[in-house]
Formats: structure tokens, sequence, C-alpha cells
């Protein structure tokens, strides 16, 4: 183990290959995932396929939307602060959080991978309907699925190139960014 408690990574994925880095299981992460603590008992969420350039800021402006967050981190690597591509959000409530999966479960990044959402590993008696709304099925290749439920709140911004200050400010006002055309790439609040 390394300084904090945190299980040594790079002992391989599944069969110990060596030279290859294997995220930790999510039952290992809960104290990896600093960043100001947890929401109560069913509102605390593990994001998968977070993309790599995403900040904190961009993450909880993402996730803002769907009520109010206690905590959302990025974990990166302790050395190189570069992106595990994966998260944590803490709201105060659990509806909020089931909001959050049922509309950034199966959320096209354009980055050619789709957020995974779930409760926190142990929370999931606290909150049923939460854990129905993560075990809808979402596609992997040509988008979301229809069995998964309309994005609720924002579109994607950040994937899309807008900054994080101008996603925040839209999502803080109730407002969705729309794209421009092709031809025109500039953004704009609508």
């Amino acid at each position: 183990a390394v300084p904090g408690g945190v299980p040594a990574l790079g002992g391989g994925a599944a069969g110990g290959v060596p030279g290859q880095l294997a995220l930790p299981s999510q039952a290992a992460l809960p104290q990896m995932a600093g960043g100001g603590g947890n929401g109560p008992l069913g509102a605390n969420i593990f994001v998968f396929h977070v993309p790599i350039n995403w900040t904190d800021d961009d993450f909880q402006a993402h996730f803002s939307p769907f009520g109010q967050i206690v905590s959302a981190k990025i974990h990166t690597d302790q050395v190189t602060k570069a992106s595990k591509g994966f998260g944590f959000i803490s709201y105060a409530t659990p509806q909020a959080a089931t909001m959050a999966i049922k509309g950034m479960n199966g959320f096209d990044t354009k980055q050619g991978k789709f957020l995974k959402c779930t409760l926190k590993k142990g929370e999931e008696q606290y909150n049923p309907d939460a854990l129905s709304a993560q075990n809808i099925p979402v596609a992997t290749g040509g988008g979301v699925n229809s069995a998964t439920p309309a994005l609720v709140g924002i579109q994607p911004t950040v994937a899309l190139g807008v900054d994080s200050a101008t996603l925040a400010a839209a999502a803080s006002s109730g407002k969705v960014l729309k794209a421009h055309p092709l031809d025109q790439p500039q953004l704009a609040l609508q």
C-alpha cells in the first residue's frame, strides 16, 4: 500500500500481468475519493468512462443540474495527476442521485465512450429507484439505445468544446447550451 492506505496499483489486470495498470475495485475506492465527503446513504454515485480531458469542474457542471452536489471528484494518478477515467459524485439527497443516474447513465461523451453511473457499492438498498435506473441496458457503439431515458438537464457541452465556466453558468441558470451549425463553431446560450 502507498501512503494514505490506498492499495498500490500496477499489479496488473485480472491475471496479474506485470507492467499493466489495473483499476482498483469499486470497493477499494471510497477512501481514495477525497474531495469533501459523502452525501447520505443512497446519494453517492460512481461514474466510469469519464473523459480524461474533463476537469473536476467539468464533471461537476455535467452533474449539477440533477441536484445539490456535496462532492464531485475525478480520481487522478497521485504522481502524474492524470485522470484515471472514473469519479465520484455525492448529492445532498438520494432523489438527486437517482435523477443523475437516469440522466447520465449511457451519456455519450463524444469521445468513443458512454458514461456508466452506478450507486456506490453497499448503498443499493437505500435507493432502489437508482438501482433499477443503473441497470437499464446501454449501447456501446452506435449511441444510447432507446431503452435509456433521454438526458435530463444539459446537453454534452464539454464534449462539444465549451469551456467549464460557460457550462457552469448555463447549468446554474437552468439554460441548455446548443451547438451552432458546423459553419458557425461558437456555442450560445439558448
